[in-house]
């Protein structure tokens, strides 16, 4: 599921003509892809000051780097790093975070051999050693807690080079007093293996300045504490400026590989073939091809079929160029590529015979004057026998998670969050900023371990289907699921002694407080002029938020507000419109939004002139000791018919017999997605009246639905999570079903989830839910995915666990009118499993994505876990036919059951390996499983204790490992090649395994590994639970996704 996917606005015809497609636009200054892995979160300190900067000197694009390849503006939005003129890629916050997924590696090989550019400043320099540039392994240090006075030392037969133009290379270049970066260099080492240009000032063997060539490319790194752009009042930041600025030019001056990937209408992904990046759609286009700009020389068109002798074949397609300046032409194709150089696929494989050439060279050189053995080759009779028949299947681990975890499976991150046991986490003086997401429906606000708030909202983001949400503002595209809009962000400061404000997001000595749907911060001013608590919190009603700053004694208060965008990158152009002590907020680019701030402080309102246009700031006349500020979103008007035909998608022949609580479900989504956002001028002037009581009104609702949970063990940290885990679960509510989550916004993934909400006891959301799935049913019987807009599509198979769920939400709930409405429902959902996935009625099933987790498909035609499910699902049908009195369907379940059941212990148990298998089309039983084959079939009921024992011992012996003392990580399998769907360490599906563990009596075997999961919640660069855990015990990956968050509670509570 997880790929790089770029949506372009479909056109209606079968001929589309490319000429007006905008290339690149120029730009005064440089064009800078500046890579940074948080995009499109706001960056850390550091790095954002690297940002501010890189801004001073051209157009600056942020990228994100995407595991598959490509380069992510936003989370569909590619681009590829022939479209700048540099690259530069900086970190200067967390050396864990630098390290890039392997396809982005090897696609930054391929942009540098064919003449790009890169500069690594930072810790960002320790990329070297992966692109494989250096072989010397890099020191590595994180952020210094005292600042050092860094500068540079040329080496006197680099003095002349353009890095050093405008500089003084007779002596020693200081450029800053207080560098404090993070860094890679290559102190204490053998020393680097490219060309040195500068040693550091104290002599100590930093060798911080580097230029390596790669190809026809160039690299270079800039390494110990130079690269420190926080020091923006240092006497010494114009040498830094100056350094910077010549080598950002000069890398841009010599790069000689410029493209531009054509979008082409249609679903499309990142690809590179013969080193040309592409933007390659699924269907072949007919289309003429685009204009080329001035300096594009050549074109490469990708086709499906040659196109012409001169079509070079790579990956199955093939390649033909042509020049770029001349008349259109008609082509049928799947990508168009365009190039500032001519010969470009020539010159890709001139480059690899090359490097062919020089390896065969040395090992020429490398076996001149050895002796050359020549093999004895011996006849044998036929047939032939094997000597010694070899162990078919052997477990051969990586030993790290190279998915979904910090710095590829071997980073640590600092500083830790503390636990607060009865749900919630705590941290002191960390930098972290808006990496706190608290969700209400469609309103989401952003906190984080600083005192800086920002409120934004989703689109459908990476669903599946073309029509993805409802669009509260009318633009084209609207519905692309293309955009997290920005509602503005709050910024809060007292008045230093010189009068400039002291911004508390700025201010060392702070503690953070995390609580379900609030935020808390402690705060001291500078030499302890002060001291303040700030709370946060969504409103209640409509898309709000309400901060309270309580100061110990009256002081003056400032605050800023603004940046509101649909799009950051469009030509925004924010306007404030101020009356009292409150700011109105639009932009052209969100038609018909209005966004309103204000407080109950005595002062002035002003405008200034920021980012995205204007921006709001209040600063008081008098002081006081307690302030509220109020922010709320929303829209003027709204497509109302629009807003009335999309929940009668509700009205599906499966929903038909309980019209009643359908409606309710149609009320629910127009509450969430629409009626949230109406009439924004008097919800703020309601919630004005008292924000404080609204503030303490959302705090209340929150710490009763935290207090009415809470599990009570001798672990601390599993207790803290799990209160907390349990509360927040609700943010996945949207309307009239649950979210998979913020990264995924559509209705899926009931495979690992609901369990845990239901067992936590959220009845009434899991009813909802598997109503909606039920009433979105297709008419074959499959259990579809659902978009925000009430869409439904096809996509992986969740059928047998939306049984099972409906069977154990009547267990806890005993509604047998529940189970009544969806009776129907269920019987057809049974026999389409059957038909679809056991076609030839043996009781064992195969599947497609028979459950989630990266992309694991089934492993049929007799696989486990589809099997271990459908006879759940069986299992569960005939129960459910118990409770409506449907004996005749109740008996022809049961023996459907029994029979796989029978079929399962008959061919996929093996008693003497203890464990399930599968067997593939050759017949032959694979006894390596992925650890769902065996937990689902336990967690289901389907094996004994007994039979359990043996396999979960089996799981942890072989693909339990122990990298560091006291962290205990399962691989989900040692399967080889390492790919997505492999050898990784998953926190949901390792809680899951240890459930199955513990019920089968193993629980000091597995608790270990359950702690481990646990605790990666807490080293993490966010308080909550990540997909995927480090060999450090350091949690990263996706957020809060139901597969990582829902087996939690699950496993606490079951």
């Amino acid at each position: 599921m997880r790929r790089a996917i770029c949506s372009a606005i479909v056109q209606v015809g079968l001929l589309v003509l490319l000429g007006d497609v905008p290339p690149v636009p120029a730009q005064s200054g440089l064009s800078i892809g500046l890579i940074d892995p948080r995009t499109p979160a706001e960056p850390t300190q550091r790095n954002a000051a690297v940002l501010e900067f890189a801004q001073s000197q051209g157009k600056v694009m942020r990228l994100r780097p995407h595991p598959s390849g490509g380069w992510q503006v936003d989370p569909t939005w590619i681009r590829a790093p022939e479209e700048f003129d540099v690259i530069w890629y900086h970190q200067g916050d967390d050396p864990a975070a630098v390290a890039l997924p392997e396809a982005v590696i090897n696609d930054l090989r391929d942009y540098l051999e064919l003449g790009g550019s890169l500069l690594l400043s930072g810790a960002a320099g320790q990329l070297v050693n992966s692109l494989d540039l250096e072989t010397t392994p890099l020191r590595v240090l994180g952020p210094a807690p005292d600042p050092y006075l860094t500068g540079l030392i040329v080496r006197p037969e680099h003095r002349d080079h353009p890095a050093f133009a405008g500089l003084d290379t007779s002596k020693p270049i200081l450029l800053t007093s207080l560098g404090a970066n993070a860094l890679a260099d290559f102190y204490d080492t053998e020393g680097p293996h490219g060309t040195l240009l500068a040693d550091g000032n104290v002599g100590l063997g930093e060798r911080p300045l580097v230029e390596y060539t790669f190809g026809a490319g160039r690299v270079i790194v800039v390494g110990w504490r130079l690269p420190d752009f926080t020091t923006a009042e240092d006497p010494h930041r114009p040498n830094l400026e100056r350094l910077f600025a010549n080598l950002l030019k000069y890398l841009a001056d010599r790069n000689t590989n410029r493209a531009r990937p054509v979008t082409i209408p249609g679903e499309s992904s990142y690809t590179r073939i013969l080193g040309i990046p592409f933007l390659r759609v699924r269907e072949v286009v007919d289309l003429m091809t685009p204009q080329a700009v001035p300096g594009e020389k050549a074109m490469v068109v990708l086709t499906t079929q040659p196109a012409g002798d001169k079509s070079l074949a790579a990956d199955g397609l093939y390649l033909s160029e042509r020049e770029a300046q001349g008349e259109s032409v008609r082509v049928q194709t799947v990508g168009i590529t365009l190039l500032t150089r001519s010969k470009s696929t020539a010159e890709f494989i001139e480059a690899r015979k090359a490097e062919q050439r020089a390896a065969e060279e040395k090992e020429r050189e490398r076996i001149k004057g050895l002796k050359v053995l020549k093999p004895e080759v011996k006849l044998l009779p036929g047939p032939l026998k094997p000597l010694k028949t070899p162990e078919l299947e052997q477990s051969v681990l990586l030993g790290r998670s190279p998915f979904m975890a910090p710095g590829d499976g071997k980073g640590d991150i600092r500083p830790v969050y503390e636990p607060i046991e009865d749900g919630g986490f705590r941290i002191a003086n960390s930098p972290r900023q808006l990496n706190r997401m608290i969700v209400h429906g469609q309103n989401r606000l952003w906190t984080g371990d600083v005192p800086l708030f920002r409120m934004d909202t989703g689109t459908g983001n990476a669903s599946y289907a073309a029509d993805r949400i409802y669009p509260l503002w009318p633009r084209e595209d609207s519905q692309a699921g293309q955009a997290m809009p920005s509602m503005g962000t709050l910024r809060i400061g007292v008045p230093g002694t010189d009068g400039k404000p002291q911004w508390l997001d700025e201010l060392p000595d702070t503690v953070a407080t995390f609580r379900p749907s609030y935020t808390e911060y402690d705060i001291s001013g500078p030499a302890g002029a002060w001291k303040a608590r700030v709370e946060v919190a969504p409103s209640m009603e409509g898309h709000g938020l309400i901060c309270r700053v309580a100061l110990d004694r009256p002081t003056p208060l400032v605050w800023q507000y603004g940046g509101i965008w649909w799009l950051a990158q469009e030509d925004n152009a924010n306007k404030v419109e101020i009356a009292g002590g409150v700011a109105k907020i639009t932009e052209a680019n969100l038609p018909n939004g209005l966004v309103l701030a204000g407080w109950d402080g005595q002062g002035e309102g002003k405008t200034l002139t920021a980012t995205y246009g204007q921006q709001a700031e209040f600063s008081t006349k008098t002081p006081a000791k307690v302030y509220h500020i109020a922010a709320l979103w929303g829209v003027t008007t709204h497509d109302e018919k629009l807003a009335k035909d999309t929940p009668a998608r509700l009205d599906t022949p499966a929903a038909s017999g309980w019209a009643q609580v359908r409606d309710r479900l149609k009320e629910k989504w127009l509450d969430c997605f629409v009626r949230a956002a109406l009439d924004p001028q008097n919800r703020f002037e309601r919630l004005m009246k008292s924000p404080g009581a609204e503030l303490d009104r959302t705090r209340e609702h929150w710490d009763r639905r935290r207090k009415a949970f809470q599990i009570h063990t001798p672990d601390t940290h599993l207790n803290a999570l799990i209160n907390w885990e349990r509360c927040r679960s609700e943010y996945h509510r949207k309307g009239p079903g649950l979210y998979l989550g913020e990264i995924w916004q559509m209705y899926s993934h009931i495979s690992t989830g609901w369990y845990g909400k239901s067992w936590g006891g959220d009845h009434e959301a899991i009813g909802d839910c598997l109503r909606l799935y039920g009433a979105m049913q297709g008419d074959d019987g499959f259990i579809r995915w659902i978009s925000p807009s009430l869409m439904p599509f096809v996509a992986e198979n969740n059928t047998p666990y939306w049984v099972d769920q409906v069977w154990w939400h009547y267990a806890w709930t005993g509604d047998k009118q529940f189970v009544a409405d969806l009776w129907p429902i269920v019987r057809k959902a049974v026999e389409w499993q059957r038909t679809k996935n056991d076609p030839d009625g043996d009781g064992l099933f195969q599947d497609w994505y028979e459950y989630w987790n990266c992309d694991s498909n089934g492993k049929g035609p007799k696989a486990a876990a589809p099997s271990a499910m459908s006879w759940a699902m069986l299992d569960r049908a005939a129960k459910l036919a118990e409770v409506v009195g449907d004996a005749k369907a109740a008996g022809q379940y049961r023996e459907l059951a029994d029979k796989t059941r029978d079929a399962v212990f008959r061919e996929l148990w093996k008693e003497q390996a203890g464990r399930l298998g599968c067997i593939g089309g050759e017949g032959i039983w694979r006894g390596h499983p992925q650890i769902w084959e065996e937990y689902l079939a336990i967690n289901t009921g389907l094996l004994s204790t007994q039979q359990g024992r043996r396999a979960m011992r089996w799981i942890a012996s072989h693909y339990g490992f122990e990298p560091q003392p006291g962290v205990r990580l399962l691989a989900c399998s040692d399967w080889f090649p390492i790919r997505w769907s492999t050898q990784w360490v998953p926190t949901g599906d390792t809680c899951l395994a240890a459930m199955a563990g513990m019920k089968s009596g193993d629980v000091d075997l597995w608790y270990p590994f359950l702690k481990t999961a646990v605790t990666s919640a807490y080293k993490s660069e966010f308080p909550g639970i990540n997909m995927g855990i480090s060999n450090a015990g350091a949690g990263g990956g996706d957020r809060e996704d139901v597969d990582s968050v829902d087996p939690y509670v699950h496993v606490a509570v079951r």
